[in-house]
Order: structure tokens, then C-alpha cells, then sequence
């Protein structure tokens, strides 16, 4: 037996032996492991939900709060914070539901958690005969690192009738809430939408996302632009909010978008649905039928009027418009100033200016649509700032005035107008027009009023003209394009960083969308604000589309100073460059300014003296390098 073990044979047989033993355990045990590995489980919250039937009941949404968490856990996909950890975090911060989005991100934070679900009850009633019981609810998630709600649902349940209903009205609730808490979870999971990616944007700013109907999306849906960047103070990737894309159009596997919110994105940006309460969709969807035949409307009788008003140096003459990028400080984001000139005739009688906004197309039309701002009297400069968003629907802009007509006799005119001034998005390339509001170019009768009424709602942009719309001047040429864009972000030396070198210097920072060239510039500890000429300055540096550029400086740097450096950014195609008035130059919109010291001098090399110089400077004058050696 000891020869037969020691054969070649042998082992062999026990090799066979073990592996057929071991095999079923090893085929069965891989796909489980695989399975646990791709199992994830996400870290959940669940804010109290709120009553709002006014039912009276307390306990409907303490029971709603508890049958939702348990419903998620039960999923296997979510684990729940428990009720202590939450209530100890809620007192810490002194909050007590409901809570704010901004509070409901505190807390996520806190609590380290991935979710945080809020609900509420909307509608509970009971059938006094059957006990069948109907009620309402939605429930919300809060993504913690995007800081959107990206899933959601509003669900209505009805509970069968209880044979031999005793008129126990809590018990019928109760299974109502659990049944309603079930049913919203499964439709939070079921209607999940994938992560999308930005594949393309053309050159009208319009996105096409690899998302599309077999992913759950719908026409006008929004979806959450997101940008991974790499931080280096922190040394690890952040998800930075870019702004909001709306589907126009949509196939399959793909989505045409259009920008509503924020900047343009970039092709590899990240597209996330968010969620929609059904009563926000049907509001959207009852104010798109309301506007279909008043925008065309409008739109075509206000174009009408005003191509039709022409003629020489009148008060209807067109004014003309400057439009340049202007930042107030360093750091601080830019505005966009117009500069107005209107001739000495065309600027009598006029009684208010609106101004025009469109992007890419310096040939768009002075309509309604396309109106941002009505103001009163003459202005000689109008700003339109990035965060100014607001629609005026009710009141809606009036100027009024009064005017002599062909007979001598005083009468009333008037421009009512309401309108959206939208926000500006980051890399758009605008062109603006000026059109005045003035007396009659020609006396009341010569021509049939044009565009008096307008078949629209309020909150549709409309103007309305009295006695005509020959009271609007002629628009004054596209002023453009100016290209709106922030201020790039430093990256390194850090503020305040320390020991950097003397010979050369590389300062980092993010390009902004928008902005295709850059300089760095370095000021001296007396110029800490940047108003002299820099010391030194780099060579522009063309954008590449890479997420971070940089730029070397080559000193020498005066050993153990502080210095002030700061990164100008432009577009180099636009007509006029951007003005800094803090500075006082055109040229670059500025970054923040950030200091750096460097690193001592040297020490002496070894077996140097350094009272030896000072013994011989009158003998030799100076020629080790002194500076009455330099002198002669």
C-alpha cells in the first residue's frame, strides 16, 4: 500500500478523486460569490412623512413612515437608518420635519447615508359600509451626491371590504398605509432610469444623450447634468452640477435635449432623470396645449408691426448697441453691460426701451419671444446679469404715456407687456437688440392697427401696443456676440501655499465652457489686488478640452516673498473683449487672486565665510558680484 501511494499513478487517482468531490461545491459556491459581489446595497433615510388629508388621525404618518422603511429593506437594495440614529441627528441640528431640501441634504450628510426619502399622505377616506378605505400618498428621494430628487412616486390605493366591518376605522387605515407604502416603493424601483452620458452637442447648444424611450425617458423630461472633476485638494473626483437639459426629442436609444438651467454641457457629462410630481406634469402639459396657437399668433402679428415700421432719422430710428463682458472684481461673475447710443431725433419722445436677447443668431427677430426686460424712459446702459431670472406674468409690465395726434388733441398710448427673462447659461453666445417705445411715427388712421390684441395667456410672453404697434421704434442692430462664460477655477499653488520654487513656477487651474484663452499673471507682495502691471505673465494658452491646464513661469522668484497670481480667461472671437472695471483694463476676465510664498535662500555652501566679503570690498570692488561691481 505504502509502494502503490508512492507510484506516479497514485497520485494521479487522488488528484481525480479530490477535484470530482470538490467540483459541485466550487460551481455552486463561484456564482453566489459573484452575486453578493454585485449586490449593492444603498444607505437610506426616511424622514416622518407628513399628513395633509387632515384626517385627524395621528398615527397615519407614523405608520406610513414605518411601512415605507420596512418596505425598502424589504427590497434587499436599501438599508435603512435606524429611527434613533435619525431622531439624535434631527436634535443636533436643532430640525424637526418637515424638512427643506437644503435640511434633508444636512442630514444625509450626517448621517452618511446615499438617500433620503420624504413622503406624505394626500387624501384618506373610508366607506361607512364596507370599510373599504381609499388613500393617497407620495414619497420622494433625494440623491445626497447629486442633491436633485431622482425618483418619486404618487400612488392611490383602495382596500377590498371587510366582510362583517365592526366600523373599526383604524384598522381599515392601517392596511390601507401598508398597501399604499408597498405600492409606492415598487414603483420608485420600477420606474428607475439609468445613468446617461452627453454623446454629442451641436452648435446651437443642443445635447444628445444615449437615453431614450426602452430607458423610461419621455418627451420633456429633465434630466440633471453632472461633471466628474478631479479635485486636488481633496485628491479625489467630485460630481459638479452643470445645469438642466429638457428631452425635445426623443427615439429609442437616444434623446435630443435642449439646455433650460446652467451651462451648456460637454461631451462625457453625466445625465440623471429627475423626478417630476404628477401634478407639476400636468400643469406642464395644460400650459403647452394653452400656447400653441398664442405663441404663432403673436409671434407673426408683432414681427408684422414691427417690420413694417422703416423710414429715415425719425423717433422711430433704430438705436445701436455695444455688448461687453464685464466683471466688477477679480474673481466675481460677470455681467453683460450694453451701451445704447441713440441720435439726437430718435431719442426725443421716447418713453421706455425694451431689450432683446437670442443665442447664436445675430438675425433674430424683436418678438415677444425673444424679450427679456421692458424699462421706463431713456437708458443709455442696461446689465444683464447671469442669476436675473424671472418671468413677469401678473402685474405685467406697462409703460403709458400721452401724445398729440394729427388733429392736435392729447391721447393715451400704452405697451403692456409680460415676458421671460431667462437666465444666462455658461458658454452661450448672445446677441441683443434695443427697441424703443415712442410717440406715433404716424398719425393715427394711416395705417390699420397692427397687433393690438394678442391671443394669449399671462404667462405666455406677449406685447400689447396702444394705439398700434407703430409706437415701437425699429429694432437697432444685433450687439453681439458676446460669449458668457465665469471666471476659471485655480487649482494649484494653493492659497496660501508655501515653499514654492524660485527658478519656475507651474500654476494649474479649470477652464471655464465658454472661454478659449488664458493667461496667468503674477503680482508682487505690494500689489496684492492686481491694479499694477504683473511681474511676470505667462504665454496665452489655448484651451485643449482637457478638464485642467496649466502654465509654467520661469523666475527667478525673489527667495522667501509672498507673491499674487490670478488666471485670465476670453474668447477670442468675440468682437469685444471683457472689461474689468475693479482693474480698470479690458482684455481678461479674472480669476480670485491667491498668494504663494517661496522658499527661503539657500544656505552657504560649506568652508565659505560670509564675514570675508565685507573684510576686502574697497580692494577688489566688488568682484565677487557685489553691487558696485554691477555699478561700473
Amino acid at each position: 500500500m505504502q509502494q502503490l501511494r508512492r507510484s506516479t499513478l497514485s497520485r494521479l487517482m487522488s488528484y481525480f478523486v479530490a477535484i470530482a468531490l470538490l467540483a459541485p461545491q466550487l460551481f455552486i459556491a463561484l456564482p453566489l460569490a459573484s452575486a453578493q459581489t454585485a449586490k449593492q446595497v444603498t444607505a437610506a433615510a426616511v424622514i416622518p412623512f407628513e399628513d395633509q388629508s387632515r384626517s385627524g388621525k395621528d398615527f397615519i404618518a407614523r405608520e406610513m413612515t414605518s411601512a415605507a422603511a420596512l418596505a425598502f429593506e424589504a427590497t434587499r437594495e436599501y438599508t435603512v437608518t435606524a429611527t434613533t440614529d435619525l431622531e439624535r441627528e434631527l436634535a443636533a441640528l436643532g430640525m424637526e420635519p418637515p424638512l427643506s431640501k437644503e435640511q434633508q441634504l444636512r442630514v444625509g450628510e450626517r448621517l452618511q447615508v446615499e438617500k433620503v426619502i420624504t413622503g406624505a399622505i394626500t387624501s384618506v377616506s373610508v366607506d361607512a359600509k364596507t370599510g373599504a378605505c381609499a388613500l393617497g400618498a407620495w414619497i420622494m428621494m433625494l440623491d445626497v451626491g447629486v442633491a436633485e430628487y431622482l425618483d418619486g412616486a404618487s400612488v392611490s390605493v383602495r382596500t377590498n371590504p371587510i366582510p362583517g366591518w365592526s366600523g373599526d376605522v383604524d384598522q381599515s387605515i392601517s392596511e390601507a398605509v401598508r398597501a399604499a407604502a408597498e405600492q409606492a416603493v415598487a414603483t420608485v424601483l420600477g420606474n428607475r432610469v439609468r445613468r446617461g452620458n452627453v454623446d454629442a452637442v451641436d452648435d446651437l447648444g443642443y445635447s444628445t444623450i444615449n437615453l431614450g424611450t426602452s430607458d423610461g425617458l419621455a418627451r420633456d423630461t429633465d434630466l440633471l447634468v453632472m461633471r466628474p472633476q478631479w479635485q486636488p485638494d481633496l485628491e479625489k473626483v467630485l460630481l459638479r452640477r452643470v445645469g438642466v437639459l429638457r428631452v425635445k426629442d426623443i427615439d429609442a436609444k437616444s434623446a435630443l435635449c435642449q439646455t433650460i438651467e446652467g451651462s451648456i454641457p460637454a461631451t462625457g457629462d453625466k445625465v440623471y432623470r429627475m423626478y417630476k410630481p404628477i401634478a407639476v406634469m400636468q400643469k406642464e402639459e395644460l400650459s403647452r396645449k394653452t400656447k400653441a396657437t398664442g405663441k404663432l399668433v403673436a409671434g407673426v402679428l408683432l414681427l408684422l408691426g414691427l417690420v413694417g415700421v422703416a423710414g429715415g432719422p425719425t423717433t422711430s430710428s433704430p438705436s445701436r448697441v455695444q455688448a461687453t463682458l464685464t466683471q466688477s472684481a477679480p474673481g466675481d461673475s460677470p455681467i453683460v453691460r450694453l451701451n445704447i447710443k441713440t441720435g439726437n431725433i430718435a431719442n426725443t419722445n421716447t418713453h421706455g426701451t425694451m431689450i432683446f436677447r437670442a443665442a447664436n443668431n445675430p438675425d433674430f427677430p424683436a418678438i415677444a419671444l425673444n424679450l427679456i426686460d421692458v424699462m421706463p424712459g431713456k437708458i443709455n446702459t442696461y446689465t444683464d446679469e447671469a442669476s436675473r431670472l424671472y418671468v413677469v406674468e401678473d402685474p405685467p409690465a406697462e409703460i403709458t404715456f400721452q401724445y398729440f395726434n394729427e388733429d392736435g388733441d392729447l391721447e393715451d398710448g400704452s405697451l403692456t407687456a409680460t415676458y421671460n427673462h431667462t437666465a444666462l447659461v455658461q458658454g452661450g453666445r448672445y446677441y441683443y437688440k434695443v427697441c424703443r417705445i415712442t410717440d406715433p411715427l404716424y398719425p393715427p388712421g394711416t395705417n390699420p392697427p397692427i397687433g393690438t390684441t394678442q391671443a394669449v395667456t399671462l404667462t405666455e410672453p406677449s406685447i400689447e401696443t396702444e394705439p398700434d404697434s407703430r409706437i415701437i421704434s425699429q429694432p437697432s442692430p444685433p450687439a453681439g456676440p458676446v460669449t458668457f462664460f465665469l471666471p476659471a477655477v485655480q487649482s494649484t499653488p494653493v492659497d496660501g501655499a508655501v515653499n514654492q520654487p524660485t527658478q519656475s513656477i507651474t500654476f494649474t487651474w479649470q477652464p471655464m465652457t465658454g472661454a478659449d484663452t488664458y493667461v496667468v499673471e503674477v503680482f508682487g507682495d505690494n500689489d496684492p489686488q492686481g491694479k499694477l502691471s504683473p511681474l511676470y505673465q505667462s504665454a496665452v494658452q489655448r484651451a485643449t478640452g482637457s478638464a485642467l491646464m496649466s502654465a509654467t513661469i520661469r523666475g527667478p522668484f525673489a527667495a522667501n516673498s509672498r507673491f499674487w497670481w490670478r488666471v485670465g480667461s476670453r474668447q477670442s472671437t468675440d468682437p469685444v473683449p471683457p472689461f474689468n472695471q475693479f482693474v480698470g483694463r479690458s482684455g481678461w476676465l479674472y480669476s480670485t487672486m491667491r498668494s504663494f510664498i517661496t522658499a527661503g535662500a539657500p544656505p552657504e555652501p560649506p568652508g565659505t565665510s560670509t564675514a570675508q566679503p565685507k573684510q576686502v570690498p574697497d580692494v577688489h570692488r566688488g568682484w565677487w558680484g557685489g553691487s558696485r561691481g554691477r555699478q561700473r
